[in-house]
């Protein structure tokens, strides 16, 4: 079987890796490949996907919103969250669905941090933290303030919140005006460009979740804080084993797989 990883960046994936232990320890016999590609090489790629026998691929920034336009069908997580992060292909028909959302739920909750009726803070608006969004409402935060350049975009997250849910999210301009009660914050924002300095006036701040990982994420000697910090790369291992899954179309055992596989990328990254 033939899979692969969509980016264009000049950050160093771990996918790549990380899918090829997966496919040792369970027997698969595949290959997992990057495929560097510009934004505006995109709708070219896809095509090239229905005839390139690939079963299918992940999809990194700045692709997981651009690519809906040119899938046929979207899982209703992909199409809730509007961001895709895992395309299967079958039978020449692509199909997008979105595992960020169930392996930000399982980083946290592996970190035991109960967020029901919490205040939460969030760093961006990009693909990934529509998923978290969409995992917080799931997880009955009661508000989720919001940090992000472009307040147009910020303000497109309170579409992803899910129906029937008590989720209220607050974009804000001004940090002095936040909630003295939040316990948990999230940056989604890219490397270098999140200030841990902002959760200074956070007295009850319990937990800072970095979405980046390995190099890319935060240095803990800079943050100032009674806080837990937690660097990305448990969410970025179950929602791969989660499109591993899609991919397959069946379920797979995990049996510490997926711990053994967080050892191994620490390890990877330690080496470097």
């Amino acid at each position: 079987m033939k899979f692969g990883i969509l980016k264009y960046s000049d950050r160093k994936s771990l996918s790549p890796v990380l899918h090829t232990y997966f496919m040792e320890r369970l027997g698969i016999d595949g290959e997992f490949k990057t495929f560097s590609v510009p934004p505006d090489e995109l709708e070219t790629f896809i095509l090239k996907s229905r005839d390139d026998s690939l079963d299918g691929f992940n999809v990194t920034t700045p692709h997981k919103e651009k690519i809906i336009q040119y899938l046929d069908e979207l899982t209703p997580e992909a199409e809730a969250v509007g961001a895709v992060n895992t395309v299967a292909v079958r039978k020449d028909k692509l199909i997008g669905h979105n595992t960020d959302i169930i392996g930000f739920r399982k980083a946290l909750n592996e970190l035991g941090e109960i967020v029901e009726r919490k205040e939460v803070l969030l760093f961006g608006a990009g693909g990934a933290a529509r998923a978290v969004v969409y995992s917080l409402s799931a997880m009955d935060v009661s508000v989720i303030y919001v940090v992000n350049r472009t307040m147009k975009h910020a303000e497109s997250l309170e579409e992803v919140i899910q129906d029937g849910k008590r989720t209220k999210l607050i974009v804000i301009k001004d940090l002095d005006s936040l909630s003295e009660e939040i316990k948990l914050a999230i940056n989604s924002l890219s490397h270098g460009v999140f200030r841990p300095e902002l959760l200074t006036n956070l007295p009850d701040l319990k937990l800072l979740y970095d979405l980046n990982y390995g190099a890319n994420a935060l240095d803990p000697s800079i943050l100032n804080g009674s806080y837990r910090y937690s660097e990305g790369m448990s969410m970025l291992v179950h929602q791969g084993f989660e499109s591993l899954k899609f991919w397959m179309q069946k379920d797979l055992p995990d049996d510490g797989l997926t711990d053994s596989a967080i050892r191994k990328l620490h390890g990877v990254i330690e080496s470097e």
